[in-house]
């Protein structure tokens, strides 16, 4: 016995290869003209069929398509992969025969057979896979809600404690540690800040965020209570920060936290990246009458070379220890993602060491 054939003709097998096809645990098929010509064993239990329910049936393939993935597995039976071409990959739902759902990645090839071009292809059940995902996000969420209430508890207490500092004894000791006091506020606050940015991202990032539309009054709503709140912030680096109201028809529809998050970012970017002048927070029609809103700085502007990386997670100009400014480089990417739930087209006109502004382009 010189050769793997020889072997499997001793145990009786006359082709070697149509056994390893029907005893593979992943679930094997063969179409032609709209037809199943074959199934192996793994195909049948996972699908529920006996195979004479299923081989030469025509267009029986459908029947285990759930409906959102017809159309998808409709054309790409009608465009097989060329024989002389590599495996085309792609993902489906599926129904078994009790009405089982399966998330199916489909791993299919061109055969000739005759003057037909057949698919031949390779099933994976991605449905465990994407339980244990689920699961997994399910406990990191769970997992980082728990670590900031730990964290958020005792800032909080710190953030009381100082204010009470600074009422109680204002006469004693405010001008000997106001700086003090400021930097361990401060502080506080950015280790909230990260915890929220962080708390946000994860969020997104695992698609369990659903923003809820409803009408708002972007002046009013959102943009007027994020200025009053920001005051303090730019005051403490003698910025003036101003709103210019062009138009008094500021209503929309829209998710109105990832709308404040969006405000909340842009215009602490604004007065953090900035040293001296001004901040402006501009509502107007833009050229095709939509409601618009500009957030210009007379900051430090950000590099030509950087720009394409501006809306990435953890993406800063300046690393390192040598970076002049505090952040984590999230501020921008949920900018950006919440910019998309809401429809909001952004783009950003700057120039280093010369100032920055967003535009914000909001949808009708």
């Amino acid at each position: 016995m010189n050769n793997s054939e020889d072997r499997f003709k001793l145990l009786g097998l006359q082709d070697p290869f149509n056994y390893l096809v029907e005893i593979s645990p992943d679930p094997i098929y063969i179409i032609r003209n709209d037809e199943f010509i074959f199934v192996n064993k793994a195909w049948l239990e996972l699908f529920e069929y006996k195979e004479s329910e299923v081989l030469e049936k025509k267009f029986f393939y459908l029947n285990i398509v759930a409906p959102e993935s017809q159309k998808l597995i409709q054309t790409k039976i009608k465009n097989p992969p060329d024989e002389n071409s590599k495996s085309t990959k792609y993902q489906f739902a599926c129904v078994s025969k009790s009405g089982k759902r399966i998330l199916i990645e489909a791993i299919v090839y061109g055969v000739k057979i005759g003057e037909t071009i057949a698919h031949v292809g390779i099933y994976r059940n991605l449905t465990e896979i994407n339980d244990e995902i689920e699961k997994l996000s399910a406990l990191k969420s769970g997992f980082l809600a728990q670590i900031s209430h730990e964290i958020r508890t005792p800032i909080n207490v710190i953030l009381n404690f100082m204010e009470l500092l600074k009422i109680d004894n204002i006469n004693d000791i405010a001008d000997t540690y106001e700086d003090e006091l400021n930097i361990v506020e401060s502080a506080s606050r950015r280790i909230i800040r990260t915890i929220d940015l962080i708390l946000n991202m994860s969020e997104m990032q695992s698609g369990t965020y659903k923003g809820i539309l409803k009408e708002l009054d972007l002046h009013k709503d959102v943009i007027v209570p994020i200025y009053n709140e920001m005051q303090g912030f730019a005051k403490s680096k003698k910025l003036d920060i101003n709103i210019k109201l062009e138009t008094q028809r500021t209503k929309l529809i829209a998710d109105e936290y990832s709308l404040q998050q969006i405000f909340q970012n842009l215009i602490f970017n604004a007065i953090k990246y900035t040293s001296e002048g001004s901040i402006s927070i501009i509502i107007k029609k833009n050229e095709a009458g939509k409601l618009q809103t500009m957030i210009e700085d007379t900051g430090v502007g950000i590099s030509k070379e950087f720009i394409p990386r501006l809306f990435q997670p953890f993406s800063q100009e300046e690393t390192g220890y040598t970076r002049r400014f505090e952040g984590n480089g999230l501020g921008l990417a949920l900018v950006k993602k919440y910019c998309d739930i809401n429809k909001i087209a952004i783009e950003v006109k700057t120039k280093k060491n010369l100032g920055t502004t967003f535009i914000l382009n909001f949808p009708d």
